[in-house]
Parts: structure tokens; sequence; C-alpha cells
């Protein structure tokens, strides 16, 4: 998947996805903004403005989960219980029905 598409998609939600030098990113870190924890480069996003920021080389699966956090949900990173999604709590147990 080419990274123009996802921008053209965000874009079309009413976000964008943005590309940064390191040194913007790295001075992005403020209360609206949050580091992807497990992303192999540097990847957020502005949870409040809508935007997927990325300094490093995407990676168009870690960009397309950020947006399900930037589109999909109303609360940002910390205050979804994303472990929750299919039913697993957070020490990794099924819990049958449970849904954030």
């Amino acid at each position: 998947m080419q990274i123009a598409k996802l921008q053209k998609l965000c874009k079309s939600l009413g976000g964008d996805l943005i590309a940064l030098s390191r040194e913007q990113y790295d001075s992005k870190h403020n209360k609206t903004f949050y580091e992807c924890p497990f992303a192999r480069g540097r990847l957020g996003l502005d949870f409040t403005k809508k935007k997927v920021l990325y300094a490093d080389e995407p990676v168009w699966t870690e960009i397309v989960h950020e947006m399900g956090h930037v589109f999909a949900r109303k609360k940002a990173p910390p205050f979804t219980k994303e472990w929750s999604f299919l039913g697993v709590g957070v020490r990794g147990v099924l819990v049958p029905g449970r849904r954030s």
C-alpha cells in the first residue's frame, strides 16, 4: 500500500498523514501528541488534530493501526482499552463478550 493513498484517506476523513524531519518530530511532544510505543521508527499521532505523524521510513500497517486510533475511536490512546478489542483483558486473559 502506498503512503500517498493513506494520506489521501486521512484527508478524506478530516485529518492528515504528515512526514516530518526527526527534529520536527522530536519537538512535537506535548499533551495532545502520543508516540506509538511499538512502532519500528518514529510514529505518533496528534489525537485532537487528527494527524498521524512519522519521521522514519513509514510502515503502512503501523500507520493503518494509528489511523484506527485517530478516526475510529472517541478517546485518545491512553484512555482506550485497546487490549480488550477482541475480548482480551489487560493481562492477555480472554474475557468473553468484553469490548472497549
